[in-house]
Order: C-alpha cells, then structure tokens, then sequence
C-alpha cells in the first residue's frame, strides 16, 4: 500500500469512528423496539441518546411499561446481536416522551448520518486502485480495509452498516443483492454501495419481513442472468415491492 493510500483511511478516522458509535446505538434501538413489540404485542417507540461513554435507549410504551419483558431485553441482546458485548449502558423504559422514535425515523437517521459522516470518505477511497469495506460493529467500534480490484470478500461479520466502494458505479451486482438479503437477514440495518458518483443505500424501515429476504434473493438470480442493461434496469426495479426495506440513492 503506497503512502497516499495509508493516509486516507486516517483522513476520515474521526467520522467514521462518530459515526459508527452513532449507528450501533441507532441500530440496537431499532431491535429493541423490534423485541419489545414483538414480545408485549403492543406498540411502541424509543428515544435514543449517544455520546463518547454510552449509548442510551429508553422504550416509549404509552399504554404502560412492561418491565419484564424490559428486563428480559437486557439480558438477550448479546444474544439477538451475536456479540459479547453491545455498546449498549442503559437501556430503560417510559410511559412518555418528547421526540420519540419507530423505524422509519432511526433508519432515515442512520442513512443521512452515512450520507454526512461517511460518504465523501468511502467516494475518495473509490477513486484507488482496489476496492473497499467498512463495518460499523454493534459494540460501536468500526474496520475499514481493502478488498481486491473489483470485489469484497469477508466472513459474515455481525454489524449495523457494512459499505463496500465499486469503482464505476454503485449499482449491485447478483453478489452483492446476495450479500444485502443475507446482511439484514444476520441482524444488519443497512447496507452502502459507494462509488466516485454516487452511492446506493439498502435498507430496513421496519423488522425484515421473509418475503422480502427471498425477494432480494430472487432478484439477484435475475441480475446474475441479465445479458444487457434493459434486463438489468427491468430485474432491479422488482425492489420496488420491497415492504420492510427500501432502496434509494444517498
């Protein structure tokens, strides 16, 4: 790696290091709104609070808190996550809250953090000579490294965001639409693809509805057999039915 190369990772150290504490914390609301709906089968929103010690997620239930299923909660989110120790500190419970949140709202803040922390780093490294990734990991910490010339290989890696740069455009490839359904599918929220002219965001506005898993799968199928940019264009906009995810430029 030539010296240019090692400085623009570090150039972008400190947004990238914000913004992945910011989408852990976005990104354990989302599930814990997800259990805890799941669970009392009543409805419900959250209000989140991030800084440089904790993340803090309180559950807004108006019709009155459950506080075992809160309690609960706490003790299995290493587990609906797949990690030791999520950057979660506190996590509590309210009758009412001024600004609460539901999916739409934590997933719009998630994107539009990426957008503005995130995006102009990963464009910059799209211009090099190889491809790469970055991982923002629920315990809040982030990686960000090279791949090859024109792909990205890593083991399944639990974590809120993964972005990936492509070199040309930041259209997905049938690989990519496979690696989307499986990324949500792990636990993931959202999914980038960052290229010098754009960038293209996948992700959930609410809990991943199974059709739509094997929507994207299907789809991707139908990437993998397109000969030319029409059956391209024609496979990709079957997205559109998506219910739980969505698919848009940032």
């Amino acid at each position: 790696m030539t010296e240019h190369m090692d400085r623009r990772p570090l150039y972008c150290e400190a947004s990238l290091a914000q913004y992945a504490r910011r989408a852990a914390c976005l990104g354990l609301a989302f599930h814990a709104l997800s259990y805890y709906e799941e669970d009392t089968g009543r409805q419900a929103e959250v209000t989140v609070s991030v800084d440089d010690e904790k993340c803090s997620v309180v559950l807004v239930d108006y019709a009155g808190c459950d506080m075992d299923s809160v309690a609960t909660l706490q003790r299995s989110l290493p587990k609906i996550l797949g990690v030791k120790e999520p950057l979660v500190r506190a996590l509590s419970c309210s009758e009412d809250a001024p600004e609460a949140l539901r999916y739409q709202g934590l997933a719009a803040m998630l994107v539009e953090g990426f957008r503005r922390g995130v995006l102009d780093c990963l464009k910059r490294l799209s211009l090099l000579d190889r491809e790469y990734f970055y991982v923002a990991g629920w315990n809040g910490a982030y990686a960000l490294g090279p791949g090859s010339e024109r792909s990205v290989t890593l083991p399944s890696v639990p974590g809120v965001v993964f972005a990936h740069t492509h070199p040309d455009l930041c259209y997905p490839s049938a690989k990519d639409l496979y690696a989307f359904a499986d990324f949500l599918a792990g636990g993931g929220i959202a999914e980038f693809i960052v290229s010098p002219s754009c960038g293209l965001a996948i992700y959930l506005d609410e809990p991943l509805l199974e059709e739509d898993y094997w929507l994207i799968i299907d789809v991707g199928r139908c990437v993998a057999r397109a000969r030319d940019g029409a059956a391209y264009n024609e496979c990709l906009s079957r997205l559109s039915r998506l219910r739980s995810a969505k698919l848009q430029l940032v």
